[in-house]
């Protein structure tokens, strides 16, 4: 914040005195061609690689959900007021970052006591990796590990209805703390903003408010929900 075949040296007259055996031999690896000699199509020609890509490609196909008209679906009130609220808190991490006491803080403390002194609490929503499609976690969440952990939790963190960050890791707390670190690489702009932008549940889009840079007026690397948005179904049930 303004607060990376080898040479024998034996041979003679190009005559080898070692044996020769199949072992010396060295096979050309020929591939089945993908047509027969009459131009229709050889059964045994797939290629498995292949074939797993294009797989993947109708799964991503069947979960995309139809995009919503999302400022429709967003009163400028609620746009306006959410702005306000996260320049103000804004401000107050700018101050608390550049001062020695938030200096010598982690980043989690400080984010929790700023959004405190706007009378708040930040809100954190775990869900276990196992739940999850890991190929719908963002690439910039996944970063870091040397082997992608097989249990663990991702942590969405919120404040005021507004999306943060998200973290993942293999412990609670450590999801928590890494989702906080990337709210506050955002928070490191000059300026920030609110935006709406449309966000994936099952098989259907839903309006969320998220924290962005102001000048660059959007946000990479948005998931989907990992856990039931308010307004649905799921979300009374849960």
């Amino acid at each position: 914040m303004a607060f990376k075949r080898p040479y024998n040296s034996s041979d003679q007259g190009g005559v080898s005195k070692k044996p020769f055996s199949s072992s010396d031999m060295k096979f050309i690896s020929f591939t089945q061609s993908a047509t027969r000699n009459d131009g229709s199509r050889s059964q045994g020609s797939s290629n498995p690689y292949q074939a797993v890509e294009e797989e993947r490609k109708k799964v991503v196909e069947r979960n995309k959900a139809p995009d919503i008209d999302v400022m429709s679906m967003v009163s400028p009130r609620q746009m306006q007021d959410a702005r306000r609220w996260m320049e103000k808190l804004h401000n107050i991490v700018k101050q608390r970052m550049n001062s020695d006491q938030g200096r010598a803080k982690s980043m989690t403390d400080n984010l929790s006591h700023c959004i405190q002194m706007m009378k708040t609490n930040p809100q954190y929503n775990y869900v276990e990796l196992s739940r999850i499609n890991v190929d719908d976690i963002p690439t910039n969440v996944k970063k870091g590990f040397n082997t992608f952990p097989t249990e663990g939790y991702v942590c969405e963190c919120r404040v005021q209805d507004v999306y943060l960050g998200m973290g993942l890791s293999v412990s609670k707390a450590g999801a928590r703390d890494r989702a906080i670190e990337q709210s506050m690489r955002v928070m490191d702009n000059r300026e920030v903003t609110v935006i709406a932008v449309q966000r994936r549940w099952k098989q259907r889009n839903y309006p969320d408010l998220v924290l962005a840079s102001e000048r660059e007026g959007t946000r990479d690397h948005v998931p989907p929900f990992f856990s039931p948005p308010e307004g649905t179904q799921d979300y009374e049930k849960d």
